[in-house]
């Protein structure tokens, strides 16, 4: 089993929970999210925000993480104030992340935690490469 836990985890339809711990299983399914309540050993924390992988809206394809820099980069000059699940709630095309899902997790890093906008350094990489 993998665990990963983040500031902030974007579990779809607008939902920003806040140190979550996603666990998966030897498959990739979820197998649990839950409260970080301690860190463990087995448990890796990342900087950001963990969601689901994301395409442009009415469409089946995902973007790779370095589409996804690119849009943010675009996004933030046309709307610097744009709160980031405002933004994955429009790109996200698997909305939810849930038990029994087998998600392509990223990880969005380098935005504004507090006021939870983009800016110049955000990136995206994949979690599970």
């Amino acid at each position: 089993m993998k665990c990963f836990a983040a500031h902030y985890l974007y579990s779809g339809h607008g939902r920003l929970l806040t140190r979550q711990v996603i666990c998966l299983g030897d498959t990739g399914c979820i197998q649990s999210i839950q409260p970080l309540k301690e860190e463990t050993a087995t448990t890796i924390f990342l900087n950001g925000l963990l969601c689901s992988a994301f395409g442009l809206p009415d469409s089946d394809q995902l973007l790779s993480p370095d589409e996804a820099v690119s849009l943010f980069s675009k996004i933030g000059n046309e709307q610097p104030f744009i709160q980031i699940n405002n933004l994955l709630e429009f790109y996200t095309n698997d909305p939810e992340l849930k038990v029994g899902a087998k998600p392509i997790l990223w990880c969005i890093d380098s935005f504004d935690l507090k006021k939870l906008i983009l800016n110049k350094e955000t990136s995206v990489y994949s979690v599970l490469s």
